[in-house]
């Protein structure tokens, strides 16, 4: 299996996420934790990071990070190593102590970023450890919100500056903030970069990334493209017609359209086109985009020879 693909550049954000092996606790107590985050401020000063956000789980953990050098897997190399060796000496125990390597994506827009943060802060009460945020200490959330303690690394005023320059903005958009907004990460696209398809563009622009066989995140990444182009070459490879294709633009209630719900599916998974694009182009609402795509996956589960030609359209 191919390593995921790495887009390093100056000055990039970052959303960075690892689990524990098996899923299991890679924090088992507080001394645990307040090591963890002494080696995180020690890899900022090493690798000159900044720390927009934290949040500590016992089983994982996510960081929101900018780099001023495209240096972002050196860095996260060498805190999972420094840490895994000293967990594993203070425990007794021997082996993996992180699920595989760490997992990350560009975000480039401040808007993304901002709601990125929010949705981050909120893991603890999402995961029943705590009923207010403020009672969690693994995070920096206390910090950010109420300029409690220090956070090595963690540039305060910047931050609060996408949620309107002060503590009480910041703890209304994050208590605020609900995964039934929906399409935050609906806008991840090709796994590697959350933001809009004109954000998506730019960053094309900044980065070289060669299109190898083993890796099609990076092939789609280069290959580019606007929706209209992704429609006409995902419909040939259906074999459906242009008049065809002209009909599902309309929308029609009450009627099951299986075909143009698997070129909906099938627009999705490429990863450059958000599903609020896509409902654009076929002019319907994000609800029913979402249970439109919903349903085209299950067509193309259903019926493995158009999920075949489907592969091999994106493989064009």
């Amino acid at each position: 299996m191919s390593r995921p693909l790495r887009i390093q550049f100056d000055g990039a954000f970052y959303h960075v996420l690892a689990r524990g092996n098996e899923r299991r606790p890679i924090f088992r107590d507080r001394e645990d934790y307040v090591h963890f985050l002494s080696l995180l401020g020690v890899a900022c000063q090493r690798f000159g990071l900044e720390l927009w956000s934290y949040v500590l789980m016992p089983n994982h953990y996510h960081l929101v990070i900018k780099t001023e050098k495209g240096n972002l897997s050196r860095a996260m190399q060498w805190l999972a190593v420094s840490y895994a060796v000293w967990h594993n000496k203070r425990h007794g125990r021997a082996g993996h102590l992180l699920q595989g390597r760490f997992k990350s994506f560009v975000i480039s827009e401040e808007r993304y970023l901002a709601r990125l943060i929010a949705y981050v802060h909120r893991n603890p009460v999402r995961a029943g450890l705590v009923e207010r945020l403020a009672e969690y200490e693994w995070s920096s959330y206390g910090y950010l919100g109420y300029g409690k303690g220090e956070c090595e690394g963690v540039p305060r005023e910047a931050v609060l500056r996408l949620f309107g320059g002060d503590g009480k903005g910041f703890r209304s958009a994050v208590q605020e903030y609900s995964e039934e907004e929906g399409s935050l990460l609906e806008d991840l696209r090709h796994g590697v970069f959350l933001g809009s398809g004109d954000g998506l563009e730019r960053l094309r622009g900044l980065i070289k990334v060669k299109a190898h066989p083993e890796k099609p995140q990076a092939k789609a990444l280069v290959r580019g493209g606007r929706l209209e182009d992704d429609v006409e070459r995902i419909r040939t490879g259906l074999g459906i017609s242009g008049e065809a294709m002209e009909q599902m633009k309309k929308p029609i209630r009450g009627r099951e359209r299986p075909i143009r719900d698997a070129l909906i599916h099938a627009l999705w998974q490429e990863g450059r086109h958000s599903l609020q694009e896509i409902g654009d182009y076929f002019q319907v609402r994000y609800t029913a985009v979402v249970n439109a795509r919903k349903r085209g996956a299950a067509w193309a589960a259903r019926n493995p020879r158009q999920q075949r030609r489907l592969v091999a359209s994106n493989d064009k």
